[in-house]
């Protein structure tokens, strides 16, 4: 995914990103430099995975849209996505 420049969108959707696999996504989104909208649909991370991808999303300033349907979250999972928000919107106000 980091090699391509034209990608923009990625819809993965009804796959189980669990473990492994969200972490294997998380490093690929890590590189990316065009990608603007990850979309996660009924893909069932877990805590970890859900993690891992909040972690490449802050380190991809070109992603704007993160999209977690149906993704079963947890508690756990929520606190990652809030603490990605907080950390966008400190970077967003240049106090980051």
């Amino acid at each position: 995914m980091f090699q391509s420049s034209a990608i923009t969108d990625l819809l993965l959707e009804g796959i189980p990103l669990n473990g492994e696999l969200a972490v294997i996504l998380a490093e690929g989104l890590m590189g990316t430099q065009s990608l603007q909208h990850l979309r996660l649909i009924s893909c069932f991370t877990e805590d970890e995975g859900v993690e891992a991808i909040c972690l490449a999303v802050r380190n991809a300033p070109t992603i704007i849209e993160l999209e977690l349907s149906r993704c079963s979250l947890t508690e756990i999972g929520a606190l990652s996505v809030a603490r990605l928000i907080s950390l966008q919107k400190l970077a967003r106000l240049g106090t980051f």
